[in-house]
């Protein structure tokens, strides 16, 4: 669990530091099994953002199978 936070935060921070959450149009969030995680990435996101247009979804089979379970990611346009 620690593990899973620590990966978390990272993400948090390198979305912070590179991504544009002031223009994107809409920022993905993808997860495999990771709905609660999402959720809440999802309202970091809105806190730090202006850019309120999140979608999430689940991560399908064939790509799920290439990065296996637990997977969280964030797919929007860089700074």
């Amino acid at each position: 669990m620690y593990r899973q936070k620590k990966a978390i935060k990272t993400i948090e921070n390198f979305t912070l530091l590179n991504a544009d959450l002031t223009s994107a149009e809409t920022i993905y969030i993808a997860h495999t099994n990771q709905e609660q995680e999402a959720k809440n990435m999802a309202n970091f996101i809105k806190e730090h953002s202006t850019n309120k247009n999140i979608k999430i979804d689940h991560i399908d089979y064939t790509m799920g199978c290439s990065c296996g379970p637990n997977t969280l990611a964030i797919f929007g346009a860089l700074k």
